[in-house]
């Protein structure tokens, strides 16, 4: 193990990543053993809560208190800095069915449009861009499904680091187009959402968060983005105002259009 360990940018935050994944694919499993059904809300609040009692000088996360209908096809929002580069992303968090193995709302449909298509166009509209993804909340019978793929060149297979899976946004549209909303169709495009600030491989950008999460989305996603319309020097207002202490309106929610947004600042290594 430790001649991966030691390519690690920065352990702290790479483990935090980790170990929440696995609780989480824990939590799943508890809950189909106990038939405690846990919702995809209460994964995601908890995830939120712990990651930030972990590393409360690198994780922030703010969350709106009224639930809003989202027109932007996201309820969560990323905001990745190492000081003075910013880059954002529009995350859409989904639970697996863990007995039919599959994503049975991925195909949500709302007023405004189905949501896949709803996440894509607005995060790209946005100014500044922000990259859309989709975070998996996995657990599953490993003797029910075999995992074929292991995507992570960093750490050797441990299933349960999926218990966070990550996965473009583009490869998910694809899927659901062929009418599919099966983990099988999903899982040979997914990456363990530690890969984001963990993943060395794709960058030079080494002491760079927000360059080297973007160049791994683009070199593991092989998805064509321009860096210059995703990195920015400046994020929007609202997230200073979050890094401030101070708490944003209701109308200020109601612009952004999202249920949660999360600032993630790795320190600078000397």
């Amino acid at each position: 193990m430790r001649k991966f360990l030691s390519r690690m940018p920065n352990m702290n935050l790479c483990d935090g990543f980790i170990i929440q994944a696995k609780k989480v694919w824990n939590w799943l499993k508890t809950s189909i053993q106990t038939g405690i059904v846990i919702s995809e809300e209460s994964i995601t609040d908890f995830v939120l809560l712990e990651l930030q009692s972990r590393h409360p000088h690198e994780i922030i996360t703010q969350k709106y208190t009224k639930r809003q209908e989202s027109q932007t096809g996201a309820d969560w929002e990323w905001w990745l800095t190492s000081g003075n580069k910013w880059l954002g992303l529009r995350i859409q968090a989904k639970k697996i069915d863990s007995k039919n193995l599959k994503y049975p709302e991925l195909d949500k449909v709302n007023q405004y449009g189905r949501q896949v298509d709803l996440l894509i166009k607005n995060a790209l509209q946005s100014q500044p861009n922000r990259i859309p993804l989709y975070i998996f909340y996995n657990y599953w019978d490993t003797n029910n499904y075999i995992l074929k793929y292991w995507n992570c060149g960093t750490y050797p297979q441990d299933v349960e680091m999926l218990g966070c899976g990550l996965v473009d946004t583009f490869r998910v549209k694809n899927v659901l187009n062929t009418g599919s909303k099966l983990l099988k169709d999903i899982a040979p495009s997914m990456y363990p959402w530690s890969c984001l600030v963990c993943c060395l491989g794709y960058s030079r950008n080494k002491d760079d968060l927000p360059n080297r999460a973007f160049d791994f989305i683009i070199g593991a996603f092989k998805v064509e983005m321009s860096r210059e319309e995703f990195i920015t020097e400046e994020a929007p207002s609202y997230v200073y105002k979050i890094m401030e202490g101070n708490i944003l309106t209701e109308e200020e929610w109601r612009k952004i259009g999202v249920n949660r947004i999360t600032i993630i600042r790795e320190k600078r290594r000397e």
